[in-house]
């Protein structure tokens, strides 16, 4: 399912980044590869760190060879998140995938991008209150039903399910 879901992000990442001819003026000279943004919330959580920024990194470079990635992490700090998406975005990102620390706050960041015509690609949280070009998420009802029947298969196991008492 992961894998998946890294081939949809990546892939509306790619389709925007090679649609993205109309950026060139802002980019440094010499710099006609495009530029994809990575923008992930924290590290505390393992997944972040260990599976989604490699594995983003890695599908990128196997998609488009000639793409940069711009990688940052927020450490939980909606201010920082901020100072880096403006950043990207004065470097010339052609794309930006933008897992928001704060869903909410995050608005001004991809108005801002739509001002400079970046494609902004919500990763993982829901932005609400603007208007992008995807949203890419895991189906949460399809992980739920996951959880429930693991659940399930576990206890049936032990001999504990369907028995009406809590242990």
């Amino acid at each position: 399912m992961r894998a998946r879901w890294f081939v949809a992000v990546l892939t509306a990442a790619a389709v925007l980044a090679g649609g993205c001819g109309n950026n060139a003026g802002d980019k440094p000279a010499g710099s006609d590869a495009p530029t994809i943004a990575l923008f992930l919330p924290e590290s505390k959580t393992t997944r972040y760190e260990a599976f989604d920024r490699p594995l983003f990194e890695a599908k990128v470079k196997a998609l488009c060879a000639a793409c940069k990635v711009l990688y940052a992490n927020a450490d939980q700090d909606a201010a920082k998140q901020q100072q880096q998406v403006e950043a990207a975005l004065a470097q010339g990102a052609d794309v930006l995938v933008l897992d928001a620390v704060d869903a909410g706050a995050v608005a001004s960041l991809v108005n801002q991008a739509k001002q400079k015509k970046v494609p902004v690609v919500a990763y993982d949280r829901l932005i609400s209150g603007i208007t992008y070009e995807y949203y890419v998420s895991f189906d949460n009802v399809r992980v739920g039903e996951m959880q429930g029947q693991a659940l399930l298969d576990a206890l049936n196991k032990t001999g504990k399910a369907g028995s009406g008492r809590s242990s």
